[in-house]
């Protein structure tokens, strides 16, 4: 049985999204990054580790590709593979691990001229950020942040009788799907252009899809709309 609810969530100038990590060398390939603008004219991800930044320019058409050479700069070279792709909202997204590391995790987003993702791999994290105009940032950032994936666990099918439902991370009964839209300021669109915005949406939704496959919850989100709001953000959370 499935349950359609509806979220609202504001993304704030202040949030930041993810990009993670990965190694290996393989096969000479085109790397998807070529250095961009300098850091100081694109404001990388919040966190990033000292001396662990740079502007890049990304040549998008590579995603087309099962096989990416991932030249992060800020950290090794890495070899990476599609699993599968999705679509959501405006933005798509591409998944996949780094090349013989069954346990990393590459989601890259796109929208527009903007991208953005998370790199995990070998207990390292690195993220990709847009900016207004297509500029993009890469940095390592803490792998502290946000938390790690811990163990999939069984849970029990609450709309159901009582019987415990498996969803695997390759795939199983969907139970609830929960609608999504994202309301976002203008400080949120100057800072990440309005595609950028359409792809950082695209990487939560992905990034909590894939959150809930690997705890084996039978759930998923479904982006159905990403709109601007007159807010004016105070900087402050009270």
């Amino acid at each position: 049985m499935k349950a359609n609810l509806i979220v609202t969530s504001v993304l704030s100038a202040s949030v930041l999204f993810s990009v993670a990590s990965y190694a290996v060398a393989a096969p000479k390939a085109q790397g998807l990054f070529a250095p961009g603008q300098e850091t100081h004219a694109v404001r990388g991800p919040d966190g990033a580790l000292p001396g662990k930044s740079r502007g890049v320019r990304v040549a998008k058409g590579l995603l087309k590709n099962k096989r990416i050479s991932l030249n992060l700069g800020v950290g090794p070279t890495l070899e990476v593979v599609r699993k599968r792709e999705a679509r959501h909202g405006q933005g798509t997204a591409w998944i996949g691990q780094v090349d013989g590391d069954p346990d990393s995790e590459v989601i890259l987003t796109s929208s527009g001229q903007a991208m953005a993702g998370v790199v995990r791999h070998a207990g390292r994290m690195y993220k990709l950020v847009p900016g207004p105009g297509g500029a993009q940032s890469i940095a390592e950032v803490s792998p502290k942040s946000p938390a790690g994936h811990l163990e999939p666990v069984a849970v029990p099918d609450l709309a159901g009788d009582g019987t415990a439902v498996e969803s695997s991370a390759a795939g199983g009964e969907i139970n609830a799907v929960l609608d999504v839209m994202i309301v976002y300021t203008p400080a949120s669109a100057q800072r990440y252009g309005v595609d950028g915005i359409e792809a950082l949406a695209a990487l939560a939704v992905e990034e909590t899809n894939q959150a809930y496959q690997n705890s084996q919850i039978p759930a998923r989100i479904n982006l159905v709309h990403v709109a601007e709001v007159d807010y004016v953000e105070s900087g402050s959370m009270n």
